[in-house]
Order: structure tokens, then C-alpha cells, then sequence
């Protein structure tokens, strides 16, 4: 009985994030709790949900993570994907995110740009991405997202993305298709 207890109250982001992916012709399963890729994207305010294991895309998973919400504000889920590269090393650590510029002191008001701030190695990544319309349209849709690269449990980029909503968002083929454009540049710089 408790065993049906704890399915009816546990978080199910992950199942419905893997069903969106199907929904979208994506071969999505979830996987077994307990991995290591679990630990990226963890911290002291946020667990992970689980992994959706990913066949046959450049994405081999995604890590659905949650920070439960407080008396103040609500819970916030993250969403990393993560993209196998073994170019990847200590040297050329890159970790950029996106700086929402918006009409009205800067809290409030409509978005009117996207750009990308960080350390990029010289690469020219952040100056790619903010100058290209679809990835700016999508990143203003959206929400924040954050690209680093990885080197230590996994070798490879993760592109984070940060619900703004309750739970996550579903997967259409748009998104999918921006997420596709983001990681096409990744993979294609000279590192």
C-alpha cells in the first residue's frame, strides 16, 4: 500500500517530458534511478527526477531536475540535455548562458533581445548564438538557457534549459528543431 502511495505522489515531469519526446517521433525511455549522470545539474537545492536515455540524436540524455519551491516561491524544473563529445577536456571549459534584455527596467516588461554572456574560450560561440534570429526567438520563448561543457563523469555539452512553468513544458517539433540548430554549433566549433 505504501508503494502506491509513493507512485501517486511522486513528481511525474519525467514521465511526461518522455511521453512529449514520443509524441514528437523522438525514441525516449526513462531510465533506471540511481546513475551518474543524475549528479549533473544536482545541488544542494535541486535533485534530479531521473534520466530519459535518448536513440538515435545527437542528445544521448536528458537529466529532469527539480528545485522544490518554498513559502515565497514556487518549485522550478530544469531540464539538461546532454551531447556526447570526446573533444572535450579541462582546457577549454565553456560555460555561457543567456542574458534576457528586457523593455522596462530590466524585471519587467516585454523581451526585446537575447544575447549570450560567459566564458566562451575565445571560440566565438557566444557572438554565433546571439546573432542568430531563430535561437534568439526560441531563448525569448523559452526561458533561460545555459550551455557547459563537461568533462569529468561525462565528456560532452549540456544545454540546460529552465522551466518557467509548472512542471515541463511539452516538446514540439519547434523546439526540438532549435534544440538541433543550438547543437549543430556546438558540435561544428573548432576546439
Amino acid at each position: 500500500m505504501s508503494q502506491n502511495f509513493k507512485e501517486k505522489i511522486r513528481d511525474k515531469s519525467r514521465d511526461q517530458l518522455t511521453k512529449s519526446l514520443i509524441g514528437i517521433g523522438i525514441d525516449a525511455m526513462m531510465s533506471e534511478r540511481g546513475s551518474k549522470e543524475e549528479k549533473i545539474g544536482k545541488s544542494w537545492l535541486r535533485g534530479s527526477l531521473g534520466i530519459i536515455n535518448i536513440q538515435d540524436q545527437p542528445v544521448q540524455w536528458i537529466n529532469v531536475v527539480k528545485q522544490n519551491g518554498s513559502q515565497h516561491s514556487p518549485p522550478k524544473w530544469f531540464f539538461i540535455y546532454f551531447i556526447p563529445d570526446i573533444r572535450i577536456s579541462d582546457r577549454n571549459k565553456i560555460k555561457i548562458k543567456t542574458f534576457r534584455k528586457r523593455s522596462f527596467l530590466s524585471i519587467f516588461g516585454k523581451i526585446i533581445d537575447v544575447t549570450w554572456t560567459g566564458k566562451d574560450m575565445n571560440t566565438g560561440l557566444s557572438k554565433i548564438l546571439s546573432n542568430d534570429l531563430d535561437i534568439k526567438n526560441f531563448a525569448k520563448n523559452i526561458g533561460d538557457i545555459q550551455i557547459e561543457t563537461h568533462s569529468d563523469t561525462v565528456k560532452g555539452w549540456t544545454v540546460r534549459l529552465n522551466g518557467r512553468h509548472a512542471g515541463p513544458p511539452a516538446v514540439y517539433s519547434e523546439t526540438w528543431k532549435n534544440l538541433q540548430k543550438i547543437i549543430k554549433q556546438l558540435l561544428s566549433l573548432p576546439i
